[in-house]
């Protein structure tokens, strides 16, 4: 009888070393992704934060973004997300949600001039949407695709100006220019999309309004525009004196919502 227990007791305990070994060499869960989720990027075109630190949810998510740059393409969980941007004293700088649209690719631009005195800071921020991750953003075969981008804030006693805007464009290969006039009025934060345009040399024509309390006119020479990217040109800086970032993408990838 006490032969038939140790050896019982003995078992169990084999069993039990036996289950031991097998969970420390179980191969680990990894997570699934998080869904639903979407696509940004960040555009620094501030003035004066010459590099900028981001967190979001208090998760650090880039360091030393560039003044006029802009960052790679991340995943981020859709909802308000709360960003908090410093400079590189480490003064935050904004601290606010922003609300990211599920499944959405989106670029979160900043800009503006950042001021402890409220009456001076124009340091702003807003969205560019760029449609959704399950759909291709391919230009057409031979083609390139063109944006441009109202990121100019109020300067010091200035208001932001709204810009007429016109292409004067050299396609590849042939010796015309052609000049072309968009009836959009384009104001702070607004988007304005060309299309499928043709790859050559491109001239960006600026101009106000004639009631306009500040008048302001100048050609930006943008250099080639090449078939099979997005062009996305942001005119910043001060709103009588512009700036532009011509920003090259390469058209990512259509994603999957399941």
């Amino acid at each position: 009888m006490r032969l038939k227990l140790k050896a019982g007791i003995l078992s169990l305990a084999f069993l039990m070393f036996s289950f031991v070994i097998t969970s420390c060499v179980e191969e680990p869960t990894i997570d699934p992704v998080t869904k639903p989720f979407s696509v940004a990027r960040v555009v620094n075109l501030s003035s004066n934060v010459l590099t900028m630190r981001i967190t979001i949810d208090d998760v650090p998510t880039l360091d030393g973004l560039a003044s006029p740059s802009a960052s790679d393409y991340f995943d981020i969980k859709s909802g308000k997300r709360r960003f908090k941007v410093y400079n590189a004293a480490g003064d935050l700088l904004f601290n606010k949600e922003i609300e990211i649209i599920s499944y959405d690719r989106t670029t979160i631009v900043f800009t503006g001039t950042y001021s402890t005195n409220e009456l001076e800071n124009t340091f702003a921020n807003f969205e560019v949407p760029e449609g959704e991750v399950y759909v291709s953003s391919q230009p057409d075969a031979g083609m390139a695709h063109l944006y441009f981008v109202h990121a100019s804030a109020a300067f010091d006693t200035l208001s932001s100006i709204d810009y007429n805007l016109g292409l004067n464009y050299l396609p590849a290969g042939d010796t015309v220019s052609v000049d072309t006039a968009f009836v959009k009025i384009l104001k702070f934060g607004e988007t304005l999309s060309v299309g499928n345009v043709v790859p050559g040399v491109y001239s960006n024509i600026i101009s106000t309004a004639a009631a306009s309390a500040v008048q302001y006119k100048d050609t930006l020479s943008l250099g080639s525009i090449n078939a099979g990217f997005r062009f996305y040109i942001f005119l910043y800086g001060k709103p009588n004196d512009l700036s532009y970032f011509k920003n090259e993408v390469v058209p990512p990838p259509i994603r999957s919502r399941d």
